[in-house]
Order: structure tokens, then sequence, then C-alpha cells
């Protein structure tokens, strides 16, 4: 398959009930329950019930869930330096 656009880091909440990540991202860990993401200068924490993975590509991740508890999105330490 070949990319025909490079796509732009976005992440976006669909109904409270699903996560779409585009963009380049390392997935860091995962469970039933919990997800840490790094995309570029963020370090994404998601807590929520049922968490499945829909869509899992080398720039899309779409997550959905039946309950979020938490969701965090924190700026990583080497770009606060930056500014």
């Amino acid at each position: 398959m070949r990319k025909l656009f490079n796509m732009n880091t976005s992440i976006v909440m669909d109904g409270f009930q699903k996560i779409m990540m585009t963009g380049k991202y390392e997935l860091v860990h995962f469970n039933e329950k919990e997800l840490i993401v790094n995309q570029e200068h963020y370090e994404v924490h998601c807590e929520a019930m049922d968490l499945i993975i829909e869509t899992l590509s080398e720039e899309q991740l779409v997550l959905s869930f039946s309950s979020m508890k938490k969701l965090l999105i924190i700026e990583k330490a080497e770009n606060l330096d930056e500014t």
C-alpha cells in the first residue's frame, strides 16, 4: 500500500465511546482497561471499561470503549524546555 499524502496528527473523541488518533504514534501499554500511547510531543493515558482496538495501522489508531474513566494528554518534558 502506498501513501498518497501525510496525515496530520490529531486526537478526536467521537460520542464519548470512541477515540481516533492519526499521525505517528507508539503504543506503549495496552490491556482491556488501560492504554498508553506516545504521539509526537505528547503522552496519552486512557482508562476505560472494555477497551477495544478497532484499527491499528501505521498512522491510525481507533479505540472503542463502553465507559471512559480517565483521559490524560501530557506534554513531554523535553518539549517544555524548548519554549
